[in-house]
């Protein structure tokens, strides 16, 4: 697949990802303090585990070109985020504070359960059909690489 077709068919999902049904119902919903802070702490999970799906992405793409786009970020990202040095972790944590959540609050936050679910289906993020069929997972066991879940 040449560069003007994957960037394509990545276009081509994203939109018809941003016309579903829900995402409209994510945008259409009232946000509230609570659905706010709601918001913020499963994202920390999310933020606090992608080092982990990210590689598993990259890994899983059969695109060579888009595998080192991917893995270029993650090596940005690793070695300093623009917006702030700390990371996005630290970036969430701003956002908490200004719900008045703690940072051990984000920190220690359970996953829901569609959090957890949608953390164990695909690596944490939908799989785009570039070629590849999505992995079959098991079940983790605690201790696993699915540290918190």
């Amino acid at each position: 697949m040449k560069p003007s077709e994957w960037r394509a068919k990545l276009g081509e999902t994203v939109r018809e990802f941003l016309l579903s049904p829900e995402v409209d119902q994510f945008y259409s919903t009232k946000v509230t303090p609570q659905r706010a802070k709601l918001f913020i702490l499963q994202l920390g999970l999310y933020v606090r585990h992608r080092r982990h799906y990210w590689p598993q992405v990259a890994a899983n793409c059969p695109e060579m070109e888009v595998k080192r786009r991917i893995l270029a970020h993650e090596y940005e990202e690793l070695v300093e985020d623009e917006f702030s040095p700390a990371g996005h972790l630290d970036l969430l944590f701003r956002h908490g504070n200004e719900l008045d959540l703690s940072q051990k609050e984000i920190l220690e936050a359970k996953p829901l359960p569609t959090t957890r679910g949608q953390s164990m289906a695909g690596g944490g993020l939908p799989v785009i059909g570039l070629g590849r069929k999505p992995l079959q997972r098991r079940p983790q066991r605690s201790g696993s690489m699915m540290i918190g879940f």
